[in-house]
């Protein structure tokens, strides 16, 4: 889903380059960390939802060690906290 603030001011559906999709989760977190976006957290041990808006391609990182659910991630200096 993106933002669409030039032309159509509302949200829609952007369809990936390859199909990709994140997988479905809630109280989670989106952070921008350098040029790509993770998805984290929501109820259990998700693995990481990594977005490529060059590319517009998911890809699946490390699930984190505990569970993550009604946080906030944050980026500090190329760290995701």
């Amino acid at each position: 889903i993106s933002y669409d603030y030039t032309t159509t001011g509302h949200w829609e559906n952007l369809a990936s380059s390859n199909g990709s999709l994140p997988s479905h989760r809630h109280e989670n977190a989106y952070v921008q960390c350098g040029d790509k976006f993770y998805l984290i957290g929501g109820r259990g041990t998700k693995s990481t939802g990594i977005y490529d808006p060059i590319s517009k391609t998911w890809s699946t990182g490390a699930p984190p060690p505990i569970w993550l659910h009604h946080f906030q991630a944050v980026e500090l200096n190329g760290l995701i906290y």
